[in-house]
């Protein structure tokens, strides 16, 4: 049905939180006395139309998140964060021409925001226009003349360019600021490098050992530089000179780690990398990166992934206490939008760990976002009896048992869930309003009626039991005082929910109060409801009901092209055709 709610991407997004940096400050009017002008309601749309376009970039849905982002500008176009999140928003989209033009527009508003330089270079440098992002680099060291990883990044873009004669002066810039540094010296090392200047290179590194000679980084740096040239004897020289000054150094072990897959000896690679995963020393951000950067790592077959998975396992043994941590292998196919590709590995993962409970929420959480039920009713019976505890896994698997229309598994099985103090009382009164869904399906409306009631005793907060208890009222066409309320409290919590207000204009409808609910009807169809067949079908039958029987013609053809089954459109169109 249209309007029901599913929480499969809500709880998916809960239980894989996938930030997105965007750099972008919070919420901001750039120009109050422009946005003073406007009135109070056109603010409030302002905001409201702002904080769910960045909702559902956020989450990944780009068609509403552009939607709304359009939508606040249109209401004032001299917001920066707007310009800013549409320009994200049309990037991923790949159409960065028109990103590029609402970047720019961003840093007008803005020229003080140091994240609108890096994203307007970051697309200049993916439309491969490297001239534009420099400039963009060169203005942003106007404003921020101290900021030495712009510095860092406009001289990485310089030699990229082959300009390395002026990235070297951008590195000697940088350097009168900091004196001797470790990464101006690595990044002049590089260019000398790429130009054949192996002597300069040597010294830049040499300089810094003779400068701090019982640094063992730099003599790590060292090892890396010989490694470059392809100098292995050297290189294992310079790293046992780490260790004998540092044991215990951990970025050294996965520097040495890094040296053996660049020669191809991947176990020897693989007893570093434990003896760095184990090492305290190491920060858990780059033991994540390092396992990240295998799985990137083209050279990797299909014999080593055990040794991966190992080092992931070994990861979580390291850190408990962070929940995700045991999905690492699968969060590169979840980022990248891959969710088909992530299944077999969170499947593989635990098979190989049946009791984490954390594995067997992610994995029912992707199935269900892929609606792949026929997966859930196979494996799902088995996770409820591992985790009976878990709300997530079984209102889940309660969920995909009602889609294949195996209502009495899932009444059983949400039923004995419904009892269990342990899940938590808000994922309660999901699973009673997922009951209350059963129950009016199989037209036992005061069961339906009753586990409604209890779902909202539970979480009173619960809009979505709200929403559906009252739109199946209002087409029993009972309780309509009550499905009023119900619906009139979703409303004012989400106002520009198509679903809910469809719902209200559809209570209106049954109330007999018809011009009222023409108007919510409009705004459902505003909000992203023109693509909702119940909610155009609906649009049609108010209007019929006004005597507007041309207009309900038009919308009632709509919903034939969004239908799945014609013969109910097709009735409607009969009807209102003998009126014309």
């Amino acid at each position: 049905m249209a309007v029901k709610i599913s929480l499969a991407k809500s709880i998916l997004v809960l239980i894989y939180p996938i930030i997105i940096f965007s750099g972008c400050r919070s919420v901001d009017i750039t120009s109050r006395e422009d946005f003073d002008k406007l009135n109070e309601i056109r603010q409030i749309e302002y905001v409201y139309a702002l904080n769910e376009g960045i909702k559902y970039r956020i989450i990944g849905d780009y068609e509403n998140a552009y939607y709304y982002l359009k939508r606040s500008l249109n209401i004032f176009p001299f917001s920066d964060v707007a310009n800013y999140e549409l320009s994200y928003v049309y990037f991923v989209a790949g159409e960065k021409e028109n990103a590029t033009e609402y970047a720019g527009r961003a840093l007008e508003l803005d020229p003080e925001n140091r994240w609108y330089y890096l994203h307007l270079a970051g697309i200049y440098r993916e439309l491969d226009d490297f001239d534009n992002a420099i400039n963009v680099y060169y203005s942003a060291l106007e404003y921020f003349p101290g900021e030495i990883d712009l510095f860092m990044t406009l001289g990485a873009m310089l030699g990229y360019t082959e300009r390395y004669d002026e990235a070297i002066l951008v590195y000697n810039r940088a350097q009168e600021i900091t004196g001797i540094n470790e990464k101006i010296s690595l990044s002049r090392k590089s260019i000398y490098m790429e130009t054949g200047q192996y002597e300069k290179a040597h010294e830049e590194i040499i300089g810094l050992i003779d400068k701090f000679p019982l640094e063992p980084a730099y003599h790590g740096v060292l090892a890396e530089l010989y490694s470059e040239m392809e100098m292995f004897s050297e290189a294992l020289e310079s790293y046992r000179t780490v260790f004998r000054l540092d044991p215990e150094n951990g970025m050294a072990q996965l520097s040495v780690a890094e040296f053996y897959l660049r020669t191809g000896k991947f176990d020897e690679a693989v007893h570093y990398l434990v003896n760095a995963f184990r090492n305290p020393g190491i920060e858990y951000s780059d033991k994540a990166q390092v396992l990240r950067a295998l799985i990137y790592d083209e050279s990797i077959n299909n014999r080593d992934i055990n040794d991966i998975m190992m080092l992931g396992r070994l990861l979580v043994d390291e850190y408990p206490g962070y929940n995700t941590a045991r999905i690492i292998l699968a969060e590169y196919h979840i980022q990248s939008g891959q969710y088909e590709e992530s299944v077999p590995v969170l499947l593989e993962l635990y098979e190989n760990d049946t009791g984490n409970i954390i594995i067997a929420e992610q994995l029912i959480s992707v199935l269900s976002f892929l609606e792949k039920n026929d997966k859930i009713v196979e494996i799902g019976p088995k996770l409820v009896n591992s985790f009976p505890g878990s709300g997530i896994i079984v209102y889940f698997t309660g969920n995909a048992f009602n889609s294949k229309e195996l209502r009495d598994e899932a009444i059983e099985l949400l039923t004995e869930a419904a009892g269990n103090e342990n899940i938590e009382l808000e994922m309660r009164s999901h699973i009673f309003a997922l009951l209350g869904d059963i129950y009016n399906n199989k037209e036992e409306f005061e069961l339906s009626d009753q586990y409604f009631k209890m779902s909202l005793d539970a979480d009173g907060n619960n809009i979505v039991a709200m929403n559906n208890h009252a739109y199946y009222l209002a087409l029993r066409g009972e309780k309509l005082d009550r499905a009023l309320e119900l619906s009139r409290i979703a409303v004012d919590s989400e106002p520009g929910n198509s679903a809910f207000l469809d719902t209200y204009a559809w209570v209106l409808y049954n109330l007999g109060e018809y011009d009222e609910a023409l108007s919510y009807i409009e705004k459902a169809y505003q909000y992203t409801g023109s693509e909702r067949y119940e909610i155009v079908k609906h649009y049609g039958q108010i209007l019929i009901q006004l005597g507007r029987n041309e207009e309900a013609e038009i919308y009632f053809i709509k919903a034939r092209d969004l239908a799945d089954d014609e013969e109910e459109i097709e009735i409607l169109l009969e009807t209102v055709r003998k009126k014309l």
